[in-house]
């Protein structure tokens, strides 16, 4: 895993996901790195879904602003935070990304927790 990430990168290095006052997901000593403005990172949580963060607008995503290894936004009402241990992404910070929660995804392992990668088409 790069330590600083490229611009066209994306990289989660031991996330964690906070909502409100609830830890969600604590991915210690886990990895994920995506590459391409097409390619989202996803991060399964239990009972929620996928969290889905983009370098690129995709359909039914919200601007949110990643700055080095925090990213915050608000989704349904709702506040949610990813701290990671190293950026999240390359370039000027800090930076827009764009985000997502879909419920009606699963982990390949079934609606269990993990992080993963999945290719969009961009919002034109």
């Amino acid at each position: 895993m790069p330590w600083e990430p490229g611009p066209d990168q994306l990289v989660l290095t031991n996330p964690i996901v906070i909502s409100g006052d609830a830890l969600v997901a604590n991915f210690k000593h886990s990895s994920g790195i995506v590459v391409g403005q097409n390619t989202a990172a996803a991060i399964y949580l239990p009972g929620l879904g996928a969290l889905m963060i983009a370098l690129r607008s995709f359909p039914g995503a919200l601007q949110a602003e990643a700055n080095w290894g925090d990213l915050n936004f608000t989704w349904e009402g709702r506040s949610y935070s990813v701290r990671t241990a190293s950026p999240i992404t390359g370039g000027t910070q800090p930076r827009t990304v764009w985000v997502a929660l879909d419920s009606e995804l699963e982990s390949e392992h079934g609606n269990t927790k993990g992080l993963g990668g999945l290719p969009f088409a961009p919002v034109p």
